[in-house]
């Protein structure tokens, strides 16, 4: 959780490259309404994404819709289609 190493990974590869996870502790916990989901650290990870000094789209491309993108072209070039 450093913003001088995420700042610095996209001057380098730039945000359309990036993808952001984080793994340890493995909790899980419930988003308003009760749909289930996986946080980890007391959504410090999710925080520290949401703070990040880029702008929403990046933010969420580097959350998910970068490996959206990577997968739907591996399946595209198997000849199967992303489901949206």
């Amino acid at each position: 959780m450093s913003e001088r190493y995420l700042r610095w990974t996209a001057e380098v590869v730039g945000t359309d490259r990036m993808m952001y996870s984080t793994d340890y502790p493995y909790t899980y916990g419930t988003r308003p309404g009760g749909f289930p989901f996986l946080d980890t650290s007391g959504g410090v990870g999710r925080s520290f994404l949401e703070q990040a000094p880029f702008t929403e789209e990046e933010k969420a491309a580097i959350g998910s819709g970068n490996w959206e993108r990577l997968t739907g072209h591996l399946a595209a070039s198997r000849g199967h289609q992303p489901s949206v």
